[in-house]
């Protein structure tokens, strides 16, 4: 994992669950649509990822842009139509899907600058 982008993401959204699950801090623009814009550059670097470790494609693998709007498309419709369904804590929100399409456009663009996740 040498992508600075990917562990910058996945470490701000550590850093916003502390903030908001520990010390209690109300961020209302960070807490509704930070993790959507993150969960997404996480997720396309997982599938990477795993595309490389366990199914032998080259360390400077990259998903395509087609993979990445495929991808992001499903994560968003997943998150926000089918899950809120199942659980009460989930609501769903219309803004998030252009939180999943910045997440899904600074990953294949910023993402595919730094190296590899």
């Amino acid at each position: 994992m040498r992508s600075p982008f990917w562990w910058g993401c996945l470490a701000l959204f550590g850093l916003h669950l502390l903030t908001e699950r520990v010390f209690y801090l109300d961020l209302p623009l960070m807490d509704s649509y930070l993790d959507p814009v993150l969960s997404i550059p996480i997720a396309l670097g997982a599938v990477q990822l795993e595309r490389v470790w366990l199914h032998g494609q080259a360390p400077d693998y990259r998903l395509s842009g087609l993979e990445c709007a495929i991808l992001t498309i499903t994560l968003a419709c997943a998150f926000e139509l089918l899950l809120p369904r199942y659980s009460e804590r989930l609501v769903y929100d219309p803004w998030d899907f252009v939180g999943y399409a910045v997440g899904g456009v600074l990953y294949y663009g910023v993402g595919r600058m730094s190296t590899h996740p």
